[in-house]
């Protein structure tokens, strides 16, 4: 082997010597039976296990497998919301059972609003939208089946639970001018103070149904609360409340001096005529009374059992009020007419024994519409003889053949005249009065 100076020596270093080729050969060779002698047998397991082992393989980022299905439910979740907030959606997918109020809806000043905007709470969120919209899949059933029991929202609960958080999403109260109509004075500030939410008195802005006709088989026309009988659920004239709210009910509290109190009915021909045609005023507050009863005792019995409804405003249905009360009090039929009015059970049997001649003045303004005087002798003869004409005096000429044909005067005529009534006629010559 040459020698090989150092570094030290020359200042530099030979490279190694290249190995001879015959080296190199007897390497190569030993090199090839070691292979051949520790390779497996071809086919054998570890050769398979061998080829399918795969290299080395990217480890996916967690965030990555989270992120991709959460972002497609998103989208899934979007495209249902948009699509279940439409009116469209609303009016003809699902609720066929609405379709008054759908015409009503299009009418209002509401058209291009969502349904969602006012029927879902304006706080319930993504969670408590999406559960509002899984809790009506209830409804389908009914729906499709026709079960769905008609009128819709008979009472108009919805309003009465609906908060004003659902108005004063959109209307800025503090920058909206309130124009109540001619003669009305709204105080808002004192309803808000007492939790009188918006839709409790503004009810059918969304759904006015003045400008359609229903034709829903079964449906009913829904109270307006922006009427005057809607607001003395609250009101009163001080003697009894229908509701628990104890709002006042002079004229000055709602209504401008100088508007005119008179309703256009009491205006009508035939309204109230003293001794003359009056039965208008009697035949309203007859359907009043006929409407108001029921409800009330309705209500009542919803109270007592614990069937009332549960809403935000808790008040009373709108015909639970007989509108002459939101006028006058009880007292004003009685000092009119000096008897109970309506007249109560048994006072035709009765009223023979308590009339007095001070009473005939009060009788006279139903019962005689032909006497020149509140107390003459037409005032009961009107009334107990329907045969009677005063221009022709039938009764006059026919009232002995009646006492003829069986009569008891002391049965008949003597239960409302006195004794000596009939000589004043038959004696003196001059009917008296028929008492």
């Amino acid at each position: 082997m040459p020698y090989e100076r150092g570094p030290h020596e020359h200042g530099y270093e030979h490279s190694a010597p290249r190995p001879r080729r015959r080296e190199t050969a007897r390497t190569d060779k030993r090199r090839s039976k070691a292979r051949k002698r520790t390779a497996p047998p071809a086919g054998s397991p570890r050769v398979a296990a061998a080829l399918r082992t795969p290299g080395p393989r990217r480890r996916r980022s967690p965030v990555l497998l989270i992120a991709v299905p959460l972002l497609a439910l998103t989208a899934l979740l979007a495209v249902t919301f948009v699509a279940t907030s439409s009116e469209g959606f609303c009016t003809r997918s699902c609720h066929s059972v609405h379709g008054d109020d759908v015409a009503a809806f299009a009418q209002s000043t509401h058209q291009r609003t969502s349904c969602v905007t006012c029927h879902i709470d304006a706080g319930a969120g993504l969670f408590g939208s999406a559960a509002y919209r899984l809790g009506k899949l209830g409804d389908f059933g009914s729906t499709l089946f026709g079960k769905v029991e008609q009128p819709v929202n008979a009472m108009s609960l919805t309003a009465l639970s609906m908060s004003s958080a659902q108005c004063t999403q959109c209307h800025v109260m503090e920058q909206r001018r309130v124009t109540p109509s001619a003669g009305i004075v709204i105080d808002h500030a004192a309803h808000e103070e007492a939790g009188i939410g918006c839709t409790a008195c503004h009810n059918r802005v969304a759904h006015p149904e003045a400008a359609i006709t229903l034709e829903i088989e079964g449906n009913a026309p829904k109270q307006d609360f922006m009427a005057m009988t809607a607001c003395y659920r609250c009101h009163s004239l001080g003697e009894a409340w229908a509701s628990e709210y104890r709002a006042p009910g002079e004229c000055v509290t709602c209504h401008t001096s100088g508007f005119d109190l008179v309703p256009p009915s009491h205006d009508a021909e035939g309204w109230y005529t003293p001794r003359g045609e009056s039965k208008g005023h009697t035949v309203a507050f007859m359907a009043e009374e006929a409407s108001a009863q029921p409800a009330q005792a309705a209500w009542d019995a919803a109270a007592g059992g614990g069937g009332k409804p549960r809403t935000l405003v808790d008040v009373p249905p709108v015909a639970i009020v007989n509108e002459c009360d939101t006028c006058h009090l009880a007292g004003f039929c009685t000092d009119c007419h000096g008897t109970p009015i309506p007249h109560p059970d048994g006072f035709a049997a009765a009223h023979s024994q308590e009339f007095t001649a001070k009473d005939a003045a009060g009788c006279a303004k139903c019962h005689n519409k032909t006497g020149a005087e509140a107390n003459d002798n037409y005032t009961c003869t009107l009334c107990h003889h329907p045969d009677y004409d005063p221009a022709d005096g039938t009764w006059r000429r026919r009232h002995d053949d009646v006492i003829d044909g069986g009569v008891n005067p002391l049965e008949s005529c003597y239960a409302c005249h006195a004794e000596t009534f009939c000589s004043s006629c038959h004696v003196r010559g001059k009917p008296s009065t028929p008492y």
